[in-house]
């Protein structure tokens, strides 16, 4: 049964519900290549039913449900979606890397959308539990949708792997309904654990992605750098040729110059190791710090 508290466990006889996940079984990717055959890519790891829990009541074998067609939401791995999600937040340089002063607003994209409060983005955050049918953090897609028709009721219940608990399945319909209240669901963070894991979540998902501070890009930028000519694979490195020391070493040359000025004979060991005692001084590591907040 699943794990998670975002989920219930369905029985077979169960009417369809909103909130149901379906995995993209043999039989539901050979209705989809009959209609919609872009939806049988392997990049959909499953479906969630957005259609209302009324309207797939079953009345009777004979009338079946109310509604005439069923509507599913495209399942996708999260990490899959990241660069979309993250380029309408963060200073995007080119896909998976960004400037670093907008990490975190990438932390903050992130923690919405794992406590599903992303709503401008339309996704809703499926956290991993095999006995759902959700076999690595995924969001649901809300505004990528297929409809099948109600005569393949049967397939969708043969697909189906588990469901929403009662609170998020009256989150989805109040996304999907674009209504103007707000359902409230439990945060990571109201869970024993839950704050620890969801920073580890975070983490995951950004690992690999590349930061790069704005000042250095403008630096390679004046030195005639195309940025958009570059990838993920080289940006760092091409970058890096051209970055700006940082305000502690720019003191501790200036501090050196000066100190030569004013003592022509220093040697160039004592002047090491006025260096070294200022890079490694915690107390003008503490002005910086305080320089920095203004």
């Amino acid at each position: 049964m699943p794990t998670h508290w975002t989920y219930r466990t369905v029985q077979s006889d169960e009417d369809l519900d909103q909130g149901d996940i379906l995995a993209p079984t043999d039989e539901i990717k050979g209705i989809l290549q009959q209609f919609h055959p872009h939806f049988t890519d392997n990049r959909y790891l499953g479906f969630l039913i957005i259609t209302q829990s009324c309207d797939l009541v079953r009345r009777g074998c004979s009338q079946g449900c109310k509604a005439r067609y069923i509507n599913l939401a495209v399942v996708r791995s999260l990490v899959g979606v990241l660069d979309d999600l993250m380029k309408d937040h963060c200073d995007r340089l080119v896909p998976g890397a960004y400037t670093e002063e907008t990490k975190s607003k990438a932390k903050e994209m992130l923690s919405r959308v794992i406590n599903q409060n992303e709503q401008n983005s339309g996704v809703f955050y499926l956290h991993q539990d095999a006995d759902a049918g959700i076999g690595e953090k995924a969001v649901a897609l809300l505004r990528v949708t297929v409809a099948l028709r109600a005569v393949h009721y049967d397939a969708l219940l043969h697909s189906r792997r588990g469901g929403l608990n009662p609170e998020f399945r009256n989150k989805l319909g109040w996304l999907v309904g674009n209504l103007y209240s707000r359902i409230g669901t439990p945060d990571w963070g109201d869970q024993e654990d839950g704050e620890r894991q969801q920073g580890a979540i975070i983490k995951e998902l950004l690992d690999g992605t590349i930061w790069i501070k704005r000042e250095n890009v403008e630096a390679a930028k004046g030195n005639g750098v195309d940025i958009a000519s570059l990838d993920k694979d080289n940006i760092e490195a091409t970058i890096e040729r051209y970055n700006l020391p940082t305000v502690l070493e720019s003191l501790i040359k200036l501090s050196a110059s000066t100190t030569r000025v004013i003592l022509p004979n220093i040697t160039q060991g004592d002047l090491d190791k006025i260096s070294n005692r200022l890079r490694n001084s915690p107390e003008l590591s503490a002005i910086l710090k305080r320089a920095k907040r203004g």
